[in-house]
């Protein structure tokens, strides 16, 4: 709202990202680098005519795809190039120069899990940086310093050691990763398992999974207790386990149920995940609701997929 920043003493405004006028940014939209380049100058019109007293600063879009985050559900611009970049870059400096500004912003510069970047990178090398600076630099170019890569001082490669995989849980001495969504209090692990009270009729525990892929297990089993808090709570509940693939949001299609008596004493619940139609491809997180209940006394001794 133009008018409330500046009430709120706001001197200027620019946007996260400029896709331009008819970017598909629906769910799943495929779109080009290319009508980012064609179609930012009038976006920047429109912008700067909708800013009125207050200062507009062009953004320079470096582009979108979070399919590493979300999947291949997510919006993605496709085609970027470091020549495309460039000359975006000169479209900026020149409507930069027609309407004073001093200044334009690139955005963002190293997000790498949305595709927006422009940090050295296997991709590009420096390309993109080098797009920036032919555009922006004063000098001769032959007195610009010389790009650097770690390799070529003599350190790297830098790549992380491969985490192993974890496919069971035995809550020896902490929680593998597993961390309270919502609806849960005093979580501890102790004794070999992992216990917490529910707050709320919807509590769920969530946990990030590497290298699970469906096709390598068919089930899960929970070794589970569930204690009533007080007098005259339900005689059993629901589980609910979701799982989300290759990285896509969780939801209740990708879930199975099974029903748990709440009775003090320790069951095994199997899920047949095999069953299940959406059960494949690559699984990179779990999310278990262990029941539908507020104030039940929650112990876990183990999850595990075979």
């Amino acid at each position: 709202n133009i008018a409330a920043a500046k009430e709120e003493g706001f001197v200027g405004i620019t946007t996260y990202h400029e896709w331009g006028r008819t970017i598909d940014g629906r769910p799943g939209g495929r779109n080009s680098y290319e009508t980012v380049v064609t179609e930012s100058p009038a976006a920047w019109q429109d912008k700067e005519k909708a800013a009125g007293s207050l200062n507009y600063y062009p953004l320079v879009d470096t582009g979108w795809d979070s399919r590493p985050w979300h999947g291949d559900k997510a919006m993605a611009i496709e085609g970027r190039t470091p020549e495309r970049f460039e000359t975006l870059l000169r479209q900026a400096k020149s409507f930069a120069a027609e309407h004073k500004k001093p200044f334009v912003i690139l955005g963002p510069v190293n997000e790498w899990g949305e595709g927006s970047y422009i940090e050295p990178c296997t991709e590009f090398g420096f390309g993109m940086l080098e797009s920036v600076r032919r555009v922006f630099a004063q000098g001769s170019p032959s007195s610009w310093p010389q790009n650097v890569a770690p390799s070529d001082v003599g350190r790297g490669p830098y790549d992380y050691p491969r985490l192993p995989r974890i496919s069971q849980w035995t809550f020896d001495e902490d929680s593998g990763g597993w961390q309270a969504m919502m609806g849960i209090s005093d979580i501890d692990c102790k004794d070999g398992m992992m216990a917490f009270r529910t707050t709320s009729p919807d509590p769920a525990l969530i946990v990030s999974l590497r290298d699970i892929r469906a096709s390598d297990f068919r089930s899960a089993e929970i070794r589970i207790r569930l204690s009533p808090v007080s007098p005259g709570s339900a005689s059993s509940t629901g589980l609910q386990l979701f799982w989300s693939q290759n990285a896509s949001a969780i939801s209740e299609a990708t879930s199975i149920h099974s029903a748990v008596p709440v009775d003090g004493q320790w069951h095994i619940v199997q899920l047949d995940l095999a069953a299940h139609p959406r059960w494949k491809g690559k699984i990179t997180s779990f999310r278990l609701d262990p029941c539908d209940r507020a104030d039940l006394t929650v112990r876990i001794d183990s999850f595990t997929l075979r």
